[in-house]
């Protein structure tokens, strides 16, 4: 199916005052509490956390390592009945690299991991089974010690341990870099000035924004806050231009200690392959880069949370100061985040909202439902057994399909309705996520449903719980309707067929993305198409890297392009000078090599 473009329209607060009935929201607020969130594979080769690991791919461990020093921020697995926050949470695998001990999940919380295969879980001792252990994991079938080896100081079901999908990565970095876009657009409310090496702040009440660019970071030895220090009246947002690969030792902080980390957050929003180097300081603030790969190789600490694409350590500590203020608001039509109907309540804890209306060049209409269980129980409040979409005779629907938000929802998609879910005379079609389990009488969960009609039109939406074929809510044409018009976002600002999220070149036409540097930067709009370092317009080669520049017969075509370097009309690959003129090409002793 076509890549389904949720509609977000957001309105960001670049002053300290809160607009009229807008929601101000958190940017970190997807990482559900987690201080490290990886979306792909991690390799921790040093260093640890005092907070809580979340890992969208495989973790290796290459070497000791420990999670969760510190507690009370965290996630818990809530659908499985659980009470314990989560110290590290894996949906890939764990891979024993280079690592001899032991790796520490601390303060009595759990392990959650997404694939066991390679790894055994040992919740009880080998020969007694019914003598419980504090959990350890390895890769032995019936040795508890063998290391390397995770270790918990707490008994965890095996059960318990091996879950996935209880984050949808793929959803929250959606958000991520939504977030980090909208705030890399909010007008500046203050600036970096930088004097002898050290940047000085002047803090305004309210949001403090700075627009910046990775040179300035690195030209400072120390930044400094001149009238008192970054606090939840006034946080600071420090967007960084810096695209494309970007390495830094950042600076020093003077001033202001750990636990102002809290009210800090550097924002890489087009960076793509993020080192802090060898020789870095501790960063005070939240690291937030959804695009990037990050190699933390420093043995500074980062006072703050870590959210990257994907992450390499090997020194220092990540401390566990989450970012802590609600900075952005996802309102601008005076009430609904996003655009977005509010919820209008099924029955049984079931509510149901409808998120986005994309209107397609064919006419036909994409719509994204959001259902949501508030996790009541009893005979009121029934597991939901499928969850159908009514649809009017004549008008056709395609392209359906469902996604877990929250919780631990299962079930598959049935392209037809039951006799008993067609509520209104006319309405003979539909379809429904069947075979529903997960969700209801006790346990809290969220899913959307994305779905292609023909025309808009009134839609029931029934959560069918138990016998229960009343818990009905309903979406006139006029809701739907609501959302589309919204706002007036141009989603193709170009016009060359390429989404401006994920274009290369939002604001110049390249429909074929080219991009020779692989830097993210079409080559339309790129300054470096080679990524030497040498700007297209004075690059004696612009299409290959040649950071030298040189050019032996002076020609202005550099010698890595150049097919002729000495100019003697004969090409390097039969010239048996290269890099001496002779026309002759005179071999007295015929040893291939010119005289």
């Amino acid at each position: 199916m076509n890549k389904i473009t949720k509609v977000l329209m957001l309105l960001w607060i670049g002053m300290g005052t809160c607009l009229l009935n807008a929601q101000q929201i958190n940017p970190t607020e997807p990482a559900l509490g987690f201080d490290l969130v990886v979306k792909k594979d991690a390799k921790l080769n040093g260093g640890h956390s005092e907070g809580s690991g979340a890992i969208g791919g495989n973790v290796t461990f290459n070497s000791n390592y420990s999670f969760a020093h510190r507690t009370g921020n965290g996630f818990v697995d809530s659908g499985n009945g659980e009470s314990t926050e989560v110290g590290l949470y894996v949906d890939g695998k764990i891979i024993f690299g280079n690592v001899g001990g032991d790796i520490n999940i601390n303060s009595n919380t759990f392990l959650k991991l997404g694939d066991d295969s390679g790894v055994y879980i040992h919740d009880v001792m080998p020969n007694n089974p019914s003598q419980r252990i504090n959990t350890r994991v390895n890769k032995s079938a019936t040795s508890i010690d063998q290391n390397p080896k995770i270790i918990l100081n707490v008994k965890q079901s095996k059960s318990s341990v091996n879950r996935s999908d209880l984050l949808d990565f793929d959803d929250a970095f959606d958000k991520f870099e939504e977030y980090a876009k909208e705030m890399s657009e909010m007008s500046a409310t203050t600036s970096i000035n930088v004097a002898y090496g050290t940047g000085k702040i002047t803090l305004q009440n309210g949001v403090n924004v700075i627009n910046t660019t990775g040179n300035v970071l690195n030209s400072l030895n120390a930044l400094q806050f001149e009238n008192g220090k970054p606090s939840s009246s006034k946080p600071v947002i420090i967007n960084v231009d810096a695209s494309g690969s970007f390495s830094t030792q950042m600076f020093n902080f003077n001033g202001i200690g750990d636990q102002e980390g809290k009210y800090i957050l550097f924002n890489f929003y087009n960076t793509r392959d993020l080192e802090f180097t060898s020789n870095g300081r501790t960063v005070k603030g939240t690291v937030f880069a959804p695009k990037a790969h990050f190699n933390k190789k420093s043995s500074g600490n980062i006072d703050g949370q870590v959210i990257v694409e994907s992450f390499e350590m090997s020194n220092g500590e990540l401390h566990d100061y989450p970012f802590a203020n609600n900075v952005i608001s996802e309102n601008n039509n005076g009430g609904n985040e996003s655009c977005e109907t509010d919820y209008k309540e099924n029955g049984g804890g079931f509510s149901t909202r409808v998120n986005s209306v994309v209107e397609n060049v064919d006419g036909t209409y994409t719509i994204q439902i959001e259902v949501k269980h508030d996790g009541c129980s009893g005979r009121d409040c029934k597991e939901l057994s499928h969850f159908s979409v009514e649809v009017n005779d004549g008008n056709s629907f395609s392209d359906v399909s469902w996604r877990v938000v929250s919780g631990n929802a299962n079930g598959n998609i049935a392209l037809s309705l039951g006799n008993n879910d067609k509520r209104n005379a006319g309405f003979e079609g539909g379809f429904k996520l069947d075979n529903v389990s997960g969700i209801g009488n006790g346990k809290a969960g969220s899913f959307t449903m994305t779905y292609t009609i023909e025309n808009l039109q009134e839609q029931s939406f029934l959560a069918k719980a138990g016998n229960n074929y009343t818990q009905i809510a309903t979406f006139s044409v006029a809701d739907f309707t609501s959302v589309l018009d919204c706002g007036d976002v141009d989603q193709d600002q170009d016009n060359d067929g390429v989404n401006d999220d994920v274009d290369n070149c939002p604001t110049v036409a390249n429909a074929d993305q080219a991009d020779l540097d692989n830097d993210g930067q079409g080559d339309v709009c790129d300054n470096d198409d080679d990524g030497d370092g040498v700007n297209d317009d004075v690059d004696n080669c612009p299409t290959v890297a040649n950071p030298s520049q040189n050019d032996l017969d002076n020609d202005g075509q550099g010698d890595a392009c150049d097919e002729d370097d000495d100019n003697d009309g004969i090409n390097d690959d039969v010239d048996n000078c290269p890099t001496v003129a002779n026309a002759d090409q005179a071999d007295l002793d015929n040893d291939g090599q010119g005289d």
